[in-house]
């Protein structure tokens, strides 16, 4: 009954919109350029959902907004041959698009000072806006199954100077994020956002090393459920 009322609310929220570009980041992103059917407010922070098949949205957190130009840029991590990466990955010029949003996500207007934030490759883009948003020193930290790959990513968006982690099997390099996001921290807010497992991890862990549990913010956006992406 659920779904079935989402489904009902998010067929008269959904608006027609057209791809205006996209362009190939690296290996495994997507630079899309949008364009609304009419001018929107939005939050950096808030998610767009776009309709990917007839029956999926996926969720996107925008990097630009231009309000006037009714046009937004979102960066998309393709990991896989799900609907989502199927349908960035062949997205053209003029090609008409259902869009959903903004719709609230992140909401970072009350937090003052500068932020740390953790993330992974589908969080570049609300690292992004939230930088370019937030008049304060924002230290990143990222993990990435291809740092290679990650590091063209965040040159793209002027983020390279943050600090890269590869993925372990056995999540070692959680440790070696946390240890260096304790040697830098001076009670700043830190954002947690990506992977349900990693930010568990690291949320527990900062509270052990003394970290206030209202100086951090959590987002999860993706984790595993019966060896199955929920994504």
């Amino acid at each position: 009954m659920k779904k079935w009322l989402s489904n009902i609310l998010v067929k008269y929220l959904i608006k027609k919109s057209v791809v205006l570009s996209n362009q190939k980041i690296g290996e495994s992103f997507q630079l899309l350029t949008i364009k609304l059917s009419e001018k929107k407010e939005w939050i950096p922070g808030q998610k767009i959902q776009i309709k990917v098949t007839d029956q999926e949205l996926r969720s996107y957190t925008p990097t630009k907004w231009e309000k006037d130009q009714r046009t937004f840029e979102t960066l998309i991590y393709n990991h896989g041959n799900g609907p989502g990466a199927l349908w960035s990955a062949s997205a053209k010029p003029s090609m008409p698009v259902q869009v959903v949003g903004p719709r609230n996500s992140l909401d970072i207007r009350e937090i003052d000072g500068s932020l740390f934030f953790f993330g992974d490759e589908t969080t570049y883009g609300l690292a992004y806006a939230l930088k370019e948003a937030h008049s304060h020193k924002i230290g990143c930290f990222f993990e990435a199954s291809k740092t290679l790959d990650a590091a063209k990513a965040l040159e793209f968006l002027n983020l390279d100077q943050t600090n890269l982690f590869e993925r372990d099997k056995d999540n070692s390099h959680l440790q070696a994020c946390l240890e260096r996001i304790i040697s830098a921290y001076r009670d700043e807010t830190i954002i947690l956002s990506g992977k349900k497992d990693s930010i568990d991890f690291l949320q527990n862990a900062l509270l052990i090393q003394g970290v206030l549990p209202e100086k951090i913010v959590k987002k999860r956006y993706w984790g595993w459920k019966k060896a199955e992406s929920v994504v």
